[in-house]
């Protein structure tokens, strides 16, 4: 589970089309379908499918935004205020509205 932000917008959804744009041009962002980790307490790699999904790594970090295309929007769980901060700047590019789980608006 977790708190989950995302940017959608009130008229139209965001298209895959867009999304797959949007990975395209980001030197920022790099394009995935699976995400993997390491469970840290038996080591096992653990892989799962993740469609749509652009990876964004920053300080060490890589940070999943996925996309939905049932919802047309762009989401990101837990988030840190400084990606709290990359969404918002992400929904401008988007002309959407960054929206938490409990209809709360995000401005940066």
């Amino acid at each position: 589970m977790g708190y989950e932000i995302h940017i959608e917008r009130e008229n139209n959804k965001i298209t895959l089309a867009e999304w797959n744009n949007f990975i395209e041009q980001s030197n920022e962002f790099k394009k995935v379908d699976k995400l993997e980790a390491n469970n840290p307490i038996t080591g096992e790699k653990i892989v799962l499918e993740s469609p749509n999904t652009g990876i964004w790594e920053i300080k060490g970090l890589k940070i999943p935004f996925t996309f939905s295309e049932k919802w047309g929007w762009i989401s990101v769980k837990n988030p840190e205020q400084f990606i709290i901060k990359k969404i918002v700047e992400m929904s401008k590019i988007f002309n959407g509205k960054v929206i938490g789980e409990e209809g709360e608006e995000y401005n940066g």
